[in-house]
This record gives C-alpha cells, sequence and structure tokens, in this order.
C-alpha cells in the first residue's frame, strides 16, 4: 500500500469525512471514471460549501490521483453510521477507542493464512487486549490443549493456553480458536465451564480461576456451504441493492440458520453456549477487485 492511501486510511479511521468528497468520485466506487471527472448531472453535492475546493481543473486532478482502494475506502466510510456520545465514552473508558475505525480493515483481512494471526494481533492491539491463538489442527485431547494434570509427568509446566488463562485471570483477553472442526468432543466438555460459567480449572494445581472477562473466538469452515448457498440465494440483496435494512434482515436470518446447524454439529451443551454467530459472507465481484488492487499494491512496495 502506497503513503497516500495508508495516510487516507489512517484519516477515515480517526473520523475524517469522506463527504468533503463529491460523492460521484466513490459511489459506485468500482467504475472507470471520465478523466475530466463525473459528468455534471452526476455531481448532485458539488454545490455544498465544503466542497468549493473541487473546481473542474481539480476534478481531473483527483481523478487521476483516486485509486480503486482508496474509492474503496471512502466508499466504505460514508456508509458507517457516527457513533454516538455514549459508544465513544464506553470505548474510551476500556482504551478501546480505536475500535470505531474497524470497519476501514475489515476487506482482504483474511485472503491468506499468513496474513491471519498478524490481522488478528491488530485487531486485539485496538482493542488494547493480549491475544492467544490456538491451532485446533494439531489438538485432539483434552490434555494436549490445556496440558496434563497430576500425576502426569510435566504437569507443572501446564501449557501455553493453561497458562495464558491463569495470567490474564480476572482480566478481559481474546482466545482464538483456528479451524475449531477439527477438535474433539473432549475438548468441547473442557470448554462449558468457562463458557457457562466464566471459570477455568488450572491444570497445575485444580485450582478455579476467573475467566469470565475472556473473549472467546471460534472459527470454523464447517459451514461454509451453507453460508455460501444462501449467499447465492440471496445474491440481489445482499450484493446489488442498497437497502441495508434488507440486507441486515437477511444476515440475521443467517445467522439463526447457522446457529442451528451449528447445534447439530458441535451439539447442544457447547452451540447453547456461543453469544454470537459472526458469519463471512462471500466476496461481491467488486469487492474482489478491490482485493486484488491491494494485494497487488502490497507486493509493489
Amino acid at each position: 500500500m502506497d503513503q497516500a492511501s495508508r495516510t487516507l486510511a489512517t484519516l477515515l479511521r480517526f473520523g475524517a469525512g469522506p463527504r468533503v468528497i463529491p460523492k460521484a468520485f466513490y459511489d459506485p466506487y468500482c467504475r472507470d471514471l471520465p478523466e475530466d471527472g463525473p459528468i455534471e448531472e452526476a455531481l448532485h453535492d458539488i454545490d455544498d460549501d465544503n466542497k468549493r475546493w473541487c473546481t473542474a481543473d481539480v476534478r481531473a486532478h483527483l481523478v487521476k490521483s483516486l485509486s480503486l482502494s482508496q474509492r474503496y475506502d471512502l466508499y466504505r466510510s460514508s456508509k458507517v453510521k457516527p457513533r454516538s456520545g455514549r459508544e465513544k465514552e464506553l470505548l474510551g473508558r476500556q482504551g478501546a477507542g480505536e475500535v470505531l475505525g474497524l470497519h476501514q480493515m475489515i476487506v482482504a483481512q483474511s485472503i491468506a493464512t499468513r496474513w491471519l494471526k498478524k490481522k488478528l494481533l491488530v485487531f486485539g492491539d485496538l482493542m488494547s487486549l493480549e491475544l492467544n491463538v490456538v491451532d485446533c489442527t494439531i489438538f485432539k485431547q483434552d490434555n494436549e490443549l490445556f496440558g496434563p494434570r497430576a500425576p502426569y509427568s510435566e504437569y507443572e509446566d501446564g501449557s501455553p493456553l493453561n497458562n495464558f488463562l491463569v495470567r490474564k485471570a480476572g482480566s478481559r483477553c481474546i482466545v482464538f480458536m483456528d479451524e475449531f472442526e477439527k477438535t474433539s468432543k473432549d475438548l468441547h466438555n473442557t470448554l462449558l465451564l468457562p463458557f457457562q460459567d466464566g471459570r477455568y480449572e488450572d491444570h497445575r494445581n485444580g485450582k478455579l480461576i476467573d475467566s469470565s472477562k475472556s473473549i472467546w473466538i471460534l472459527a470454523t469452515n464447517k459451514l461454509d456451504d451453507s453460508i455460501h448457498s444462501f449467499c447465492g440465494t440471496h445474491r440481489q440483496v445482499l450484493f446489488e441493492s442498497e437497502d441495508e435494512e434488507a440486507q441486515d434482515k437477511l444476515v440475521g436470518k443467517l445467522c439463526r440458520q447457522l446457529r442451528k446447524e451449528f447445534i447439530g454439529h458441535f451439539g447442544a451443551p457447547l452451540g447453547g453456549r456461543i453469544t454470537e454467530i459472526l458469519p463471512f459472507l462471500v466476496f461481491a465481484p467488486q469487492e474482489a477487485a478491490v482485493i486484488v488492487h491491494k494485494v497487488l499494491m502490497d507486493l509493489e512496495t
């Protein structure tokens, strides 16, 4: 990403208003603009006081300067509703004020495995929280993930996750379990206590510790087929419509469907303790173009 794109993204994250630029320059964002700027009929807001700077000469330079990724950032920022004073105050108290700009970091967060942990670390940093990432493909049993109990060998050492939870007892933290579908029922049963009561048993000494403030994120590909099918069925509303209320209703419907499927696969005891279902929808063609552009820009730097 070039310096201009980084600067724009930073400004938008910290609350700069995209509407100082005429809407026709970025909405829709995935189109070629005339060399001298949008046609007059499309510049509905050009007479606004905050756009007096955007003269005919400036528009021609602006078209040359704005990349696809920059136009997308402006478009996305224009769709975010302003946060209330109470929301800002609560996030400020938790030291997580930068979460307000998280929407500027969503696209391409996990398009490559090698990027995923880096982006999660950024997310944890925005929330001022420490993060522990668990690769569920290498853990099958309870004692492998959380460590053996006495009198088994090396029980005194615990495990990275066990020791992390104990160290963060009573404090907010994030546990990210990647490829959760690879876990066993044995592990699911161990998670019931911290999920239900906010307590965790230290495998080194059997002591119960407070894990009620831990945020557990379970990432799974198990429901991907259902998400892809749903997106295909409702493609027009999800990816081609501007009706945000209709889109929200559809996503809510999808979340309810996925919750039932999650319970069907992982069981009611675990599924019933999941607070939120957050599906990653397929990328619209326009978003795919933005991702390709961002990746190419990263390769250049």
